[in-house]
């Protein structure tokens, strides 16, 4: 009898540590949650390191000349110009829109990462259970993936735009000043109120 009251207890003990401690597959659903955190950050810091002052002057750049070369370029130019004309179009055009989505992405990674921590907290405090976990894990975890991929494609995009921009800009420069009496297009400041 005192066997039987020690091995029922043995095995009490042993079903009650293991209904209380989380089990192997909630441990890797954490662990998939912290990881997915960490490479999250990593192309975050990735994206903002993108040197948002080069783009800014770039975007300037290329929006006083496309209003100059609007306004003032009308007659037929030489191929190899108008291939530079056309790289300087399509890089700078690349530009503008990563500059938009470059915010749109920091701010839909700061929220990916929001909600991971929050999961990680919530699960922590036992305000979820493990079902809720795996299931809130596995949407975060396609959410960053895809945040991911759109990070690395429009960093790619930056990187090559930016080269592009760069080696068009020297000869639509010399185009326009060959139109423009010598003289780059600046923008205009206004300086009347109203």
């Amino acid at each position: 009898m005192k066997f039987k009251l020690v091995k029922l207890f043995f095995v009490s003990f042993v079903w009650i540590i293991t209904s209380c401690s989380p089990d192997a597959d909630t441990i890797a659903q954490v662990k998939k949650a912290d990881s997915l955190r960490v490479v999250l950050n990593s192309k975050l810091a990735s994206l903002k390191q993108s040197d948002s002052s080069l783009i800014s002057r770039a975007v300037n750049k290329f929006n006083t000349y496309t209003v100059f070369i609007q306004s003032n370029l009308n007659d037929t130019i030489e191929k190899t110009e108008a291939n530079f004309l056309q790289q300087f179009y399509l890089s700078g055009n690349n530009l503008i829109a990563f500059h938009k989505n470059r915010n749109t992405l920091i701010v839909r990674a700061h929220l990916i990462l929001i909600q991971i921590e929050n999961l990680s907290k919530d699960f922590e405090n036992k305000a979820i259970t493990a079902a809720v976990l795996k299931e809130q894990v596995t949407k975060e975890e396609l959410a960053a993936r895809e945040v991911i991929q759109l990070i690395e494609t429009q960093l790619n995009n930056y990187n090559t735009s930016i080269q592009d921009f760069k080696n068009a800009l020297l000869p639509v420069e010399n185009l326009l000043k060959k139109k423009n009496n010598g003289i780059l297009p600046a923008a205009v400041s206004d300086t009347v109120t109203i």
